[in-house]
């Protein structure tokens, strides 16, 4: 756990404070390590956004198929789940920002 914390002091240092929020909420237990978490701007305000992704896969001659998907499943900020105060315009926002 120290390694962890020298490592997120580093990155604030470099000025990545974005970045050092994800990072250092991944440790928190409240996190599902099942899913991706990135911390991403929504206007000027830090947020952190939890979200699933599935690969695309090829059509077979007994499957056919499917996209890349990706799934937004919450939405933190300062410690609070705000995905039901988001707008669409907003959420449209933030599945462009995850999928770079």
């Amino acid at each position: 756990m120290e390694n962890k914390i020298v490592e997120a002091i580093k990155m604030l240092q470099d000025g990545k404070v974005p970045e050092t929020i994800g990072y250092l909420r991944a440790l928190l237990p409240s996190h599902n390590p099942k899913l991706n978490l990135v911390s991403t701007t929504l206007g000027e305000t830090i947020v952190d956004v939890e979200y699933d992704y599935l690969t695309a896969e090829k059509s077979t001659k007994d499957y056919p198929g499917c996209a890349e998907q990706y799934s937004i499943e919450s939405v933190w900020w300062s410690g609070v789940n705000v995905m039901d105060f988001i707008h669409d315009v907003q959420l449209m926002e933030l599945y462009e920002k995850i999928k770079k």
